[in-house]
Formats: structure tokens, C-alpha cells, sequence
């Protein structure tokens, strides 16, 4: 029974268990049928999804995409295309750690979908402040797929970045094979070695790749690159000490600090480099530079050439570099080439200035950005870049595909393409520069504790009480920016000095056509210098024009000083009737003339005893009115102003003049003129004229007269800018600054006076050192002058002796513009004030000088002038926001004065580029000249002042305009004399009678 149960209990499981696997077989297979069609179906849903992301994304319908795509992870969480999209979706949305999870997915996949998730993962890096690692990827990404673009892209920027000129411009080659340059691209080559974006942005950005990778060499150059364009040579060196570590292995640091260091005029160069400079053949920029500053330090000029021969090939685009090779070619007398690197300097310049139009909001306006890229592409077939001319040309014409006129130009290029003479040409065969360096020699002059100085405002005290009224309006015209300054003029011949203030007028009076007759200029008559009294009515002057400035002189030659008012449209000319009155004698052929006229200058350029008058204009759209990119009204760039001309008016003797600006030759000579001066400048033994141009090259005119016989007809003067060949076009930097103020002085006492030149915010004021006749150098740095004004934005300025030591300080007033202190920029700007400590050094005393050279402010005019008689300089400044001010030196003085003022017999009362030396004995020299224009909006009191030494007399030689020298003998204990030309060998000399 049992034994039945059982077998009955197996004979049915077991044929159960054998129908249930046969069973379990059958539905498997047809599971497994079915399962394969489902996985078949889902692939086939994938393909069909991908196929869709594609299409959506050919047409521009990018969420679309994306749906698609994360419809496809859904199906397949691995799949490789989805996977490398979605990333690059969350990557661009700032969501790195999903993107990153989302690479993590990615299994092993082909050279091209690894080469996009190189690129990727590169991007992130970089995002991550990684640059090193970042750039690695960027590269493998490129090796993997050579016809990839966007790594290329990328490596150019961060190349950009890191002023890595040389492989950024490999990475645009490689590029420019795949797919035509964009704008921005191309305009990347052109501003190869400088950084693309604001410099704040990019010195943070630098900083954040290196706090991630100390070890980051090239971030760590670019970051001090960087810091040069607009910080001092001590700042970037603090910056370098930092990191001793990388330096120790890179001969581009160690030569930067060498560089660095003779910027600064360091007592020692301590770089381990310049002991053994073996510069081969280096790739690194600073090397070559350093080699330049070598060369040029030993009068080495052949060497000097081939460094930066070898600059040139190296960044064929920096306007800098070719500074240094046309100085090396100008000291060598092969002036051609010189002359030619110089107008390759200008075009640099200017190609500078358009490329960075590029990268602003209005450049996606098609119709705003595509007359620049022509006028880029002419400015480089120009300089022989006619390769360079077609890219531009290119570009427009794919912007502007219906422009007949871009095609034509175009075909006619290409053409007509020629091998022509590169900006990239081979650099001049180079041997290995081995300078035995004596840099531990470099010695400075030694230097004494400065005390402090003291300047006080005496403005309410004395009698003056004046606001320049600039005409602002909610436009923001660029001549609001402009004007206002102080004209030192003796108006009744009683030597004492008076003042004349120029005025603006209400915008909207003049657009109405009636004026604000209380908005006029304004006349002071100094008391026997106790106080002034407002003697405009008396003097029977009513000048109600929008005056920007004003100059002084003796147009008639009667002895009584006449006034030029250089106005917004007409400018006046007011004759002295010698009683203190003065009577509108404006020439006709001034009076047809009506420009923007930032000032003017008499000055005699012919000899003949009677000053021309030499006029300043400005701009020639000076009521444009600019948009920023929040739609709001914001000044201009003064760079994309058209330039004007300056005018030249030859004096008859018959109280009229003749224009002579087409004759002479200044027709030909555009600029944007602020700031003038009117003194011997280039050894030739007449008076010339240097100009400080906003936005374009300074001018340095020579005058040509017929000395065959003068007829004072429109041939016998003519002017010949000599600026590029002198040294003072532009600065070290190749680039035009935005010139504003000049002072001209003989600052280290080397009998060659040199010229200071204001500039605009983060730009380096310029101190041109007179290193021989009409031959200077640039010594910004070195002097200490440059550096430190690179967070102002310099106007007025003037030299001065402050304390009696002989040597030439220097005053600048600053302000700026507009008001941009939204974005942390200074508006409103101290004064600075620099004592000159010899040796072509100078201390920063603006601290130490009284309370207004600490008061922010807008400053423009800065005047010279003795206002109390006490033969101690003083002070008249001219600010836009407030009263002006008479800042009183109440200095300490060191010793006695001698106050000397000129006076021609047959060259009129004040004789301009007069040169008067006074030897007492002692070592040395002291020289001083006596000048006319005197700057930004400026004339100051016509006398010299010397230091005097405690002989008992002093041997004078004045050098008159034309090259005679007479002298005299200075003797006994009075301080003030009246020096007069005479006909015989010596001058005569006379106690001032005051």
C-alpha cells in the first residue's frame, strides 16, 4: 500500500515534470523570439530618435533635441551620441557635476566620439579652473579628430588668454583649414600677444588657473603679461617673487624680471639670466625683449636690431616690437627702414583699435561692423598684408552676400595676390646673443628724504571766484570732456601777473542761438599781488563764444599782450589798447572759420618779429551723440571721432592774417590736437611745435622758412612732422596714447630738455627723455612717472620748482570723462604731485602737499604763474566741478631765486624759444627755456627762474630764436631782471622795476 503510493506518487510527477519542461522550453524560445523583437524595436526607436535630435537640430529646434535625446536614455542609458549631448546641454547650463556623471556612462566608443568627450570633459576642466588638465584634453581631443573645430576653437582662446601668441595663431591656422575665421577670430590674430578680454577679467581668471595649479607656468606668464599692460614693474615683480619656484626653471621669467627690474631703474639686476644672456634661438618673447634692452643699454645697435628682428618675427602684429627695430635702424642711419617700421607702427595701431571693435555689442549689428572690416582689410593692404586683407574681405562678403561692391573688391585681390613684402617676414639672420652683463653696475642717483610740501588754496582770499560751465548736457558730447584753463597774461604792463579764464556756454542756449551772456570769459587784475579784482567789464571784453581755451601774445608788436580765445566754432582775437582795454580785432580769414578749437598758440614762425596764430582743433564730429550697450548716452571714444586739422594763420604786420594751413603742408597732418607747445625742439635753431594728439601719433612740426628772402608769402613757411623720427610719436609701447597735457623741462639737467606727456586712464603718462638735438627716449618707467599714473587720467600739468632746489618737479591735475565708477573705475581724481629727486627719478608727493592735491575732483587747465611776488611758482587750476583754484606754494625753499623775464627789440615783447643757460661757478649748469602753448588748455607766467648759488655773480647766455647768443653778468642781491635783446654780443640787463 505504502509502496503503491509511492510509485503512483513518482509515475506522476515525473511525466508532470517532464510535460512542464517541455513546456517551459516552448514558452522560453518564444520569449526569447519575442524578446529579441522587443530590443530590435527599441534600437530601431533609438535610431529613429537620433535621426529626429539631428533633424531638430539642423533646423535650429535645439529643446526638441533635447527631448529627443533624453527620450533616448531612457531607452538606453548608455547610449554613446546621447550621452555626449546631454553632457554638453548640462555642461553649457552650468551643471558640472552631471555632466561630468554623465561622461562617466560612457564606455568605450570610437576616436571621433571619444575626441567629443575629450572636448567636454576639457571644457569642464577649464570651467573648473584647471587649465593645464583642460588644455591636455583640448589636444587629445584634436589628435583623436583632426577635422574637429570646436577644440581648436577652444585652444585659441585659452591661448588668447594666456598671451600665448605663437600657438594661438597655430591653432587658427589649423582651424582656418576646417571652416572659414569668424570676425572675432580673425580679429584675435590681429591682437595676437594681447588679451581679448578686459584685463580685470582676465588676470582673475589667470589667478583662478593657478591657485589650481601653482605649477602652471604658462598661466603664471600670462598673468604677469597681463599685469604689464597696466600695472607698475614693482607691482609685477611683487607678483613674480611669489613664485621663485617656476622661475628658477624658466629663462622667459628670469629674463622678465631682468626687464622688469631696468623698468623700474633698480639699483641692481638680480635676474640669474642677464649675467649670461645665450638667447639662441628662443621662442620666448621676453627673452628677445631683454636682449633688445641690453643691446640698447651698451649702444649696441647692430645687436640690438637683430633681437628685434627677431621680436618682429616672433609677434609680427605688436606695434612695440617694431618700435624697437625702427630705433635700433634710426641709431644705425638707415633711416628708410626706420621710417618704414614706423608707419607699420601707426597702421598696428590702428588695426589694434578696429580688431577690438569686434568683440562689443554692436558688432553683431551687421550694418555697423561691416564698414570696419573693410576698413580693416584697407589698412592692411596697405601694409602689404594683402593674404590678411582677402581673410577680412571674406568675412564681409559672407555677412553681406548680395554686396556687389565687397565681391568686386574681393576678385580684384585675388587677382592681383602677390608674394608681397610681409608683415611676417623672415626676421633678419641672427647669431647667438651673448651680453655680458653689467647690470649690477646700474646705479642710482642717491637720494634725500623729501619734505613734505605745502600748497594752499588762496582762491576766496585773493579775490577769484570762477566754475568753468563745460555746457553739460544729458548727450554726453565729447566737448563737455574738453576746456577749461587759465591764461597768465600781464594786461596793463605793470609785470604783475593778471589771469584770464575761459568759459563755457549753456548747450542749450546755443542751440537756440542766443547765449548766456553771464557765461563769459573772465579777467582778473592781480593788485601788487595782494589780491585780484574781476576787471572784465573795465577791460571791455565781453566774450560769450563757448571758449575752450585761450592764448596769450603780442600780435602787433606794440608791447601790450593781445588774446585769442579758441572757442566752439569761431575763435576771437582781442588786441590790447595799452590801457588795459582791450577791442575785438578778429581777422576776416579767421572768422570764416569755425571748428572745435581746444587751444591755439601765437607764436612767431618766421622770424620776423610778429607771431602767427597757430590753432588747435579737435574733433570734426565733436556733437555725435554714442549709445552704450544699455541704451543710455555715454561720451564717445574719442579714437572713433574724426580727426580735425590743425589751422596756421600767417601775420601781415597789417593787423590781418592769411590762412597758410594748405600751403604749409598741416593740411596733410591730421590729428585729435589738446595739448601744444612752442620752443626749440630739434636743434635746428627755430621754433617748432609739439602736439599732443587724443587717440592718434603726438606731432613734432619743423618749420621751413625761405631764407632767401622773406615775403611773407604763403611758400615761405612750411611744416614737416618729425615726431616718428624723434622719438616722441608714440611711446615704448608702439601704440598711440590719448595725449593730453605737455610739460617741457630739462629734467635731469642734461642740457637736452625732455617733454611729459598726460594720458588717458590705464595708460602710462610719458616722459620723453632729451637724449640729444631733436633726439629723445622714452623713460616712463624708469623715472617712476609712468607706473604710478595708470589709475588716473591725466589732463593739466605743469613743471615747477617747488623748493627752490634747481631741479624740476612736476604737478598733473586728473579726471575723468564720464562717470564710469559703476564699474569701480575712479571719476572723480587727485592731484599728483612728483618731486624730482636727479638722475631722471621722481617721488610720488601728492600726499604730502596740501589738502586739495588729496581732493578727488575733475581737473583740466594747469597754469605756472608768481602770484604774490615772492619769485616762489604758484598755481591756477581749473577743474570741471567746482571753483578754480590759486594754490599758493608755501614751501620751505632751499635757496634764493634769480627770476629773469626776455624781452625781443626787433621779435616782439615775449620771445618764445628763447634759451637761457646761467653758469655760477659751481659743477654743472642750469637751463631753462622760455615756452609758449604750455600744455593742455594752459599759458603760463613768461619768465624762467634759476636756483641761486652763493657767488656774488653768475655768467648768463641767452640763445635767441635764429641761434644768436649774447650774454651778461648777473650781480649784486636783487632777484628779479628784465633781460632785452640787443645788437652787439651782449644782452642788457635791468632790475625789474616792481
Amino acid at each position: 500500500m505504502d509502496f503503491s503510493r509511492r510509485f503512483w506518487s513518482r509515475s506522476v510527477w515525473v511525466p508532470s515534470l517532464v510535460v512542464g519542461l517541455l513546456m517551459l522550453i516552448a514558452w522560453s524560445v518564444r520569449w526569447r523570439q519575442n524578446s529579441e523583437r522587443g530590443v530590435e524595436a527599441v534600437r530601431q526607436q533609438v535610431v529613429e530618435l537620433l535621426q529626429r535630435a539631428e533633424q531638430n537640430l539642423n533646423a535650429g529646434r535645439t529643446a526638441a533635441a533635447r527631448k529627443n535625446y533624453e527620450t533616448v536614455l531612457e531607452l538606453n542609458p548608455a547610449e554613446p551620441v546621447a550621452l555626449l549631448f546631454m553632457a554638453g546641454y548640462l555642461q553649457q547650463e552650468g551643471h558640472s557635476d552631471d555632466a561630468r556623471a554623465l561622461l562617466a556612462r560612457l564606455g568605450p566608443v570610437s576616436d571621433q566620439l571619444q575626441a567629443t568627450a575629450d572636448f567636454l570633459l576639457g571644457g569642464l576642466e577649464l570651467q573648473s579652473g584647471r587649465a593645464v588638465i583642460g588644455e591636455q584634453l583640448l589636444l587629445s581631443a584634436h589628435q583623436r579628430n583632426s577635422r574637429y573645430a570646436a577644440p581648436l576653437r577652444d585652444l585659441a582662446r585659452l591661448y588668447a588668454l594666456q598671451m600665448r601668441a605663437t600657438e594661438q595663431n597655430q591653432m587658427l591656422l589649423l582651424l582656418e583649414q576646417i571652416r572659414p575665421l569668424t570676425k572675432e577670430e580673425l580679429a584675435m590674430r590681429l591682437l595676437a600677444g594681447r588679451p581679448i578680454t578686459e584685463t580685470k577679467q582676465a588676470t582673475e581668471q589667470l589667478r583662478g588657473y593657478l591657485q589650481q595649479a601653482p605649477e602652471d607656468r604658462a598661466s603664471l606668464l600670462g598673468l604677469l603679461r597681463t599685469l604689464r599692460l597696466d600695472q607698475s614693474p614693482q607691482q609685477v615683480l611683487a607678483e613674480l617673487d611669489r613664485h621663485a619656484e617656476l622661475e628658477r626653471s624658466s629663462a622667459a621669467l628670469q629674463a622678465l624680471r631682468a626687464i622688469l627690474q631696468l623698468q623700474s631703474g633698480a639699483d641692481q639686476v638680480t635676474s640669474r639670466y642677464v649675467r649670461q644672456l645665450d638667447v639662441g634661438q628662443s621662442a620666448d618673447e621676453e627673452v628677445w625683449e631683454l636682449a633688445v634692452r641690453m643691446a640698447e643699454r651698451s649702444g649696441d645697435w647692430e645687436q640690438m636690431r637683430r633681437a628685434a628682428g627677431w621680436l618682429v618675427q616672433l609677434q609680427p602684429w605688436q606695434p612695440a616690437f617694431r618700435s624697437f627695430l625702427a630705433l635700433a635702424c634710426e641709431r644705425q642711419g638707415d633711416t628708410t627702414e626706420a621710417q618704414r617700421q614706423r608707419v607699420l607702427m601707426g597702421r598696428l595701431d590702428q588695426l589694434e583699435l578696429l580688431a577690438w571693435r569686434m568683440f562689443r555689442p554692436q558688432a553683431e549689428a551687421e550694418s555697423m561692423i561691416v564698414p570696419v572690416m573693410l576698413e580693416l582689410a584697407d589698412l592692411l593692404r596697405a601694409s602689404d598684408e594683402s593674404g590678411e586683407a582677402r581673410r577680412w574681405l571674406s568675412a564681409a562678403a559672407r555677412l553681406q552676400p548680395q554686396n556687389a561692391e565687397i565681391a568686386q573688391e574681393l576678385a580684384a585681390l585675388s587677382a592681383v595676390l602677390e608674394p608681397a613684402r610681409s608683415l611676417t617676414e623672415s626676421a633678419p639672420e641672427m647669431r647667438p646673443i651673448v651680453l655680458q652683463a653689467a647690470a649690477d653696475s646700474v646705479q642710482t642717483p642717491a637720494t634725500t628724504v623729501a619734505e613734505d610740501w605745502k600748497f594752499v588754496d588762496e582762491s576766496a582770499a585773493r579775490g577769484v571766484r570762477f566754475s568753468y560751465h563745460n555746457g553739460q548736457t544729458e548727450w554726453k558730447r565729447i566737448v563737455e570732456t574738453v576746456g577749461g584753463g587759465c591764461a597768465v597774461l600781464d594786461l596793463d604792463g605793470d609785470l604783475w601777473p593778471d589771469l584770464y579764464f575761459a568759459q563755457g556756454q549753456s548747450a542749450a542756449r546755443q542751440a537756440e542761438g542766443r547765449l548766456d551772456t553771464l557765461l563769459e570769459d573772465q579777467i582778473f587784475r592781480n593788485l601788487r599781488g595782494q589780491r585780484f579784482q574781476n576787471c572784465t567789464d573795465l577791460c571791455g571784453m565781453h566774450e560769450t563764444s563757448h571758449t575752450l581755451a585761450a592764448t596769450v601774445g603780442d600780435v602787433d608788436g606794440d608791447g601790450f599782450a593781445d588774446v585769442l580765445a579758441a572757442n566752439l566754432g569761431t575763435c576771437r582775437l582781442y588786441r590790447n589798447a595799452g590801457d588795459g582795454t582791450f577791442f575785438e580785432a578778429t581777422p576776416v580769414a579767421l572768422q570764416q572759420s569755425v571748428h572745435c578749437s581746444s587751444g591755439a598758440c601765437l607764436v612767431d614762425l618766421n622770424d620776423d618779429g610778429l607771431p602767427e596764430i597757430f590753432i588747435l582743433n579737435y574733433v570734426e564730429d565733436w556733437d555725435r551723440r554714442c549709445i552704450n550697450s544699455s541704451g543710455q548716452f555715454a561720451t564717445c571714444d574719442p579714437r572713433e571721432l574724426r580727426p580735425a586739422i590743425c589751422q596756421l594763420f600767417l601775420n601781415e604786420g597789417d593787423g590781418e592774417f592769411r590762412e597758410l594751413t594748405t600751403e604749409s603742408g598741416l593740411a596733410q597732418l591730421p590729428g585729435r590736437a589738446l595739448g601744444v607747445i612752442a620752443a626749440e625742439l630739434t636743434g635746428d635753431q627755430r621754433i617748432d611745435l609739439f602736439i599732443a594728439n587724443d587717440g592718434m601719433p603726438n606731432q613734432l612740426l619743423t618749420c621751413d622758412v625761405d631764407v632767401s628772402g622773406v615775403t611773407g608769402k604763403a611758400a615761405d613757411l612750411h611744416l614737416t612732422d618729425v615726431a616718428a623720427r624723434s622719438g616722441v610719436a608714440v611711446p615704448e609701447s608702439g601704440r598711440a596714447h590719448a595725449g593730453m597735457g605737455v610739460a617741457y623741462a630739462d629734467f635731469d639737467r642734461n642740457g637736452f630738455p625732455d617733454l611729459f606727456v598726460t594720458n588717458f586712464y590705464r595708460e602710462q603718462n610719458t616722459l620723453y627723455e632729451g637724449i640729444a638735438s631733436g633726439l629723445f627716449t622714452d623713460a616712463s618707467s624708469r623715472s617712476g612717472l609712468g607706473p604710478v599714473s595708470l589709475p588716473w587720467l591725466g589732463f593739466g600739468t605743469q613743471p615747477i620748482d617747488v623748493q627752490g632746489d634747481g631741479w624740476p618737479d612736476l604737478v598733473v591735475l586728473n579726471g575723468d570723462i564720464d562717470d564710469y565708477s559703476a564699474s569701480g573705475r575712479p571719476w572723480k581724481m587727485p592731484i599728483m604731485a612728483f618731486r624730482n629727486e636727479g638722475g631722471l627719478r621722481f617721488r610720488d608727493m601728492s600726499q604730502s602737499s596740501g589738502v586739495d592735491f588729496q581732493q578727488p575732483q575733475l581737473g583740466r587747465g594747469l597754469s605756472r604763474v608768481d602770484l604774490n611776488g615772492d619769485h616762489v611758482c604758484d598755481l591756477v587750476a581749473v577743474r570741471h566741478d567746482g571753483e578754480a583754484r590759486l594754490l599758493v606754494n608755501h614751501t620751505p625753499q632751499q635757496s634764493a631765486r634769480v627770476v629773469l623775464r626776455v624781452i625781443g627789440r626787433q621779435r616782439g615783447r615775449e620771445v618764445l624759444g628763447t634759451v637761457l643757460t646761467l653758469h655760477s661757478g659751481g659743477p654743472g649748469e642750469l637751463t631753462e627755456v622760455v615756452t609758449g602753448g604750455d600744455g593742455f588748455a594752459a599759458v603760463s607766467e613768461r619768465v624762467v627762474s634759476f636756483r641761486r648759488g652763493a657767488e656774488s655773480s653768475m655768467d648768463l647766455a641767452v640763445r635767441w630764436p635764429g641761434g644768436v647768443v649774447q650774454r651778461a653778468e648777473v650781480s649784486g642781491a636783487s632777484v628779479e631782471w628784465l633781460c632785452r635783446e640787443e645788437t652787439g654780443a651782449e644782452c642788457s640787463l635791468w632790475r625789474a622795476p616792481r
